[in-house]
């Protein structure tokens, strides 16, 4: 089934196969997990998540990319959770979001991206985004989010990430 990215991310999704968090080194948790589409598993698309392994409730990253076999690639969207640092849209994109800084949880749009600078979307750049409003309260919540913006029907497959705080 060969779709474009545009469509990929307009249909209904779910998980293919429940992801494992795992250490990727000492600052970061992550996986990423195939997509099905109407029960096909989708090569070229996936979910990608990161998480900061010693600090619960903060900085949590999940994003549907797009690695076709001709193209670079990349992220097409992205939910950014409690980061630790904000986001400025520059001079881009539509004039109420131009220069504005978000230091809270935010969302990287696929249509506000494509429509303002496809070419940056097809390499894996999303260099717009706008705040997440209400900021989820707390993880299950902000899966809910990722979940309706993704349209992935079963995301609450996802568990919580095995943090490991630092304990003083």
């Amino acid at each position: 089934m060969a779709i474009e990215v545009g469509e990929f991310y307009r249909f209904s999704k779910t998980i293919a196969a429940v992801p494992n968090w795992y250490i990727q080194d000492s600052i970061w948790l992550g996986f990423s997990c195939p997509l099905d589409v109407d029960g096909v598993t989708l090569e070229g698309f996936r979910l990608q998540a990161k998480a900061m392994l010693r600090q619960p409730d903060r900085h949590v990253v999940m994003q549907l990319e797009h690695l076709p076999h001709t193209d670079k690639g990349g992220a097409i969207c992205r939910l950014e959770w409690r980061p630790f640092n904000g986001h400025n849209n520059k001079g881009i994109g539509p004039t109420h979001l131009r220069f504005k800084e978000i230091l809270t949880s935010h969302h990287h749009p696929f249509d506000l991206n494509w429509s303002e600078c496809e070419k940056s979307v097809r390499r894996g750049q999303l260099p717009l985004a706008v705040p997440l409003d209400p900021d989820p309260p707390n993880y299950r919540e902000f899966l809910a989010v990722v979940g309706r913006e993704f349209r992935i029907d079963n995301i609450q497959c996802i568990e919580v990430p095995p943090w490991q705080p630092v304990i003083i």
